[in-house]
């Protein structure tokens, strides 16, 4: 976070105040000496967002496959990888995983409480990894994608199985977000927002439980319902 000095209006009222701002940085990723992608990410976690993104566009398939990474000056991450495949995975429509409702919304109250940046900023998206009674994993980036990204690397490195467990994130639920939680074979997830119909009709096919609006003391369970109890 940046600490700069603005300008606060209030109606007719002017006064100078200081405010806390997300910084933003370019991160460009490299495999096998070819460009594959550049993202715009926040400065932190850099080295679980490379993996993370890896994994969950399939350019891995588990982290042994990541033979070196190095991160330069110039902020672009070097990687070289034994094979690049689709691997074989178990859906996530297979998980017997099951949690009360007053688990899950009590879950989301800590969830919420540990955004900090974003409760200084607004400039940033969070994702948790959790069981049925704590937050394991705690991320926050620009970008709601990179967030789940840095969950992800972060789960790989610490090898924590995550076909029992919940994501919880901050901001809308796009397809995108489905395909990564399909890739990784997570059984639920959970947000304070909305999700898409094309998030939503994925998510269906593939047995996730998908929840939106997982606040105060209610939430909407668009898929896969058995799970929550």
């Amino acid at each position: 976070m940046k600490k700069i000095k603005i300008i606060k209006v209030s109606g007719k009222n002017k006064r100078g105040e200081f405010d806390f701002l997300t910084e933003e940085t370019t991160l460009s990723i490299r495999v096998n000496g070819k460009h594959l992608v550049t993202l715009y990410c926040s400065s932190r976690d850099v080295r679980e967002l490379v993996i993370g993104h890896l994994y969950t566009t399939g350019a891995i398939a588990r982290l042994c496959d990541i033979r070196t990474l190095n991160l330069t000056k110039r902020n672009i991450a070097e990687v070289r990888v034994a094979r690049q495949r689709n691997p074989q995975r178990t859906p996530a429509r297979t998980s017997g995983v099951t949690i009360r409702s007053q688990k899950l919304l009590a879950l989301m109250r800590t969830f919420h409480n540990s955004c900090a940046e974003f409760k200084r900023t607004g400039g940033v998206h969070s994702v948790a990894l959790c069981d049925t009674s704590k937050i394991l994993v705690f991320k926050e980036d620009l970008g709601r994608h990179n967030a789940f990204d840095k969950v992800a690397g972060k789960a790989l490195e610490q090898e924590i199985p995550v076909h029992d467990k919940i994501i919880l994130t901050s901001g809308r639920i796009p397809l995108e977000i489905i395909t990564k939680v399909q890739r990784c074979c997570i059984p639920i997830i959970a947000s304070v927002s909305a999700p898409t119909a094309q998030a939503v009709a994925l998510a269906r096919k593939e047995r996730i439980t998908l929840i939106g609006f997982c606040r105060k003391n209610k939430m909407n369970i668009y898929s896969a319902e058995a799970r929550i109890q």
